[in-house]
């Protein structure tokens, strides 16, 4: 699925596994697309998907994995 497809269903539906909640999510990612820029969508994505057990969001990741703010971050950080 698309990274538009993965937020719809990070932010909005459940965690079931079946074709309907597949088709709202491409349904979703359709209105997405045409509300926000893909710029806009990927930084809303990096805020609520899950990094690890319980731990959402690119700043709790970076204090989870770094002991950083993710403003701390350096170019090796993000790739490891």
């Amino acid at each position: 699925s698309t990274l538009t497809q993965q937020l719809v269903k990070n932010a909005f539906l459940s965690r079931d596994k079946n074709y309907f909640r597949k088709s709202r999510e491409m349904i979703g990612a359709l209105f997405l697309n045409l509300m926000y820029s893909k710029d806009s969508q990927l930084t809303w994505y990096l805020n609520v998907v899950e990094f690890g057990p319980k731990v959402y969001g690119i700043d709790k990741a970076a204090k989870y994995y770094f002991q950083k703010n993710v403003s701390e971050l350096n170019r090796r950080d993000c790739v490891v």
